[in-house]
């Protein structure tokens, strides 16, 4: 059986409730807006189903978490990069 292993890059999509955007105003601590939601990279790597369950049990993400699906050339730009500046911060 094939194994998909995957760096997980989590995002906390923007859910209104009561008329507010979750991540309109600001992200949790270490996440990084863009557009209406938030992401955090997490350099261990996962199958796809590990990853979704741990950007879904992340603290800070209320549930609302779920591994990024890239949907628009902006967002996979802006991924890159910050997956680049996470491993440099890391890495030293």
């Amino acid at each position: 059986m094939l194994k998909f292993i995957a760096y997980v890059v989590c995002i906390i999509v923007a859910v209104q409730a009561n008329g507010d955007y979750l991540c309109s105003r600001s992200c949790p601590p270490f996440w990084t807006s863009f557009g209406r939601s938030c992401y955090r990279y997490f350099g261990q790597p996962r199958t796809w189903i590990e990853a979704e369950e741990a950007c879904k049990g992340f603290a800070g993400t209320r549930g609302l978490g779920h591994l990024t699906s890239i949907v628009s050339e902006d967002e996979n730009s802006f991924i890159t990069q910050l997956v680049m500046y996470s491993r440099t911060v890391v890495s030293g």
